[in-house]
């Protein structure tokens, strides 16, 4: 943000030390100003901040008449163009800075960012991958808290279970964004009974495509 600010700068200096330079030389003379270069160029520029500033003169009078009208140039164009050109300029940059730093476009924009994750969870190495910094919780709801209060920019967790908190609170947005794909199983006790009978629905369900229409339906298609 510094180094877009630059320029900026650069021409407020060279605004202020222009006039100064202008006003010092009309002022040559005058018992309020300074006529040696050094000490004079130094009170003829706190001049023009104090006319810039307040469109006061302070306790310095030009007396002059080129100096009067300089002094009344000073006034309207520092006053009513440069100074809010600059300001504006330097709080937008901020601002600009400010949102950016709190805005995910892509998972590469958590890399340095503080996000939630579950601890014991697949989301724990891939936050490590995008070099985010990471804020361990125990569940997914205290994680959502975390987003909501501001307290990490993002939470990374299981995508329908994130689509789910995403119904609930529509302050909440989940990006579409995959970190990694994770296949789910069903836990069965060992030699169970039911596990063939499972593994024939599942292979079922797979070739009439009634899988993929779940699938579909119940996940791609935000469900919840």
């Amino acid at each position: 943000m510094i180094l877009k600010l630059l320029p900026y700068f650069f021409w407020w200096a060279v605004y202020i030390c222009t006039w100064t330079l202008i006003i010092w030389r009309c002022e040559i003379g005058n018992p309020d100003f300074n006529d040696q270069l050094g000490k004079g160029f130094s009170e003829s520029r706190f001049f023009v901040h104090v006319v810039i500033s307040s469109t006061d003169l302070g306790n310095q009078i030009p007396r002059s008449k080129l100096g009067l009208i300089v002094t009344v140039v000073l006034m309207y164009s520092g006053i009513g163009f440069m100074f809010p050109i600059i300001t504006g300029k330097i709080s937008s940059e901020y601002e600009v800075a400010r949102v950016q730093d709190k805005t995910i476009m892509c998972k590469e924009d958590l890399k340095g960012k503080v996000v939630a994750v579950k601890k014991g969870t697949t989301a724990v190495e891939a936050a490590k991958k995008m070099g985010a910094q990471i804020k361990y919780v125990s569940h997914l709801d205290e994680a959502v808290n975390l987003v909501k209060g501001n307290k990490v920019l993002a939470v990374i967790s299981d995508f329908v279970a994130l689509k789910y908190a995403e119904n609930q609170d529509e302050t909440l947005l989940v990006f579409k964004d995959i970190f990694e794909h994770q296949n789910y199983g069903i836990v069965l006790p060992y030699d169970s009974p039911l596990r063939e009978a499972i593994n024939r629905k599942i292979l079922k369900l797979k070739e009439t495509k009634e899988l993929d229409r779940l699938k579909q339906k119940w996940i791609e298609n935000n469900p919840f």
